[in-house]
């Protein structure tokens, strides 16, 4: 069950409306928060940094301004050099993924449901953070 702080958006991210539109944010390629999957949804809007998801790698998301960041942001996480990682190996989540209520537990061997999606807890960062890794 979804708390009230996580049913609001991110600071300072307006609705998506015809006005915010005609600034220059783009619907299709802006963040995105929502607090269900169909109906009222935010972006930032423009000159506010958002935070996006990234793949770095085969197995690990992180959340950074940029895929320079990501790859900062996962290299100081694990210690490993910077330079082990090319701008290629950074990719976008996808948004079924970002908006996915269910995951596999390696451990388990099961799905399970998770109390919010990977973008609702990404619109709550203020910083580049790892989100999680699996193998």
């Amino acid at each position: 069950m979804q708390t009230t702080a996580d049913q609001n958006p991110p600071l300072n991210w307006k609705p998506c409306s015809p006005e915010l539109l005609h600034s220059g944010v783009n619907c299709a390629t802006a963040p995105r928060w929502s607090a269900g999957p169909v109906g009222q949804h935010y972006h930032p809007p423009i000159g506010v940094p958002a935070l996006i998801a990234y793949q770095v790698g085969d197995y690990d998301i992180v959340a950074a301004f940029d895929p320079q960041g990501a790859i900062a942001v996962l290299c100081e996480q694990t210690g490993q050099d910077p330079t082990e990682y090319e701008l290629s190996e950074v990719e976008l989540v996808s948004d079924k993924h970002l908006d996915s209520l269910e995951v596999f537990n390696q451990d388990e061997g099961k799905t399970e449901r998770l109390e919010t999606s990977l973008r609702q807890d990404i619109a709550k960062l203020t910083v580049p953070t790892y989100m999680y890794g699996w193998e």
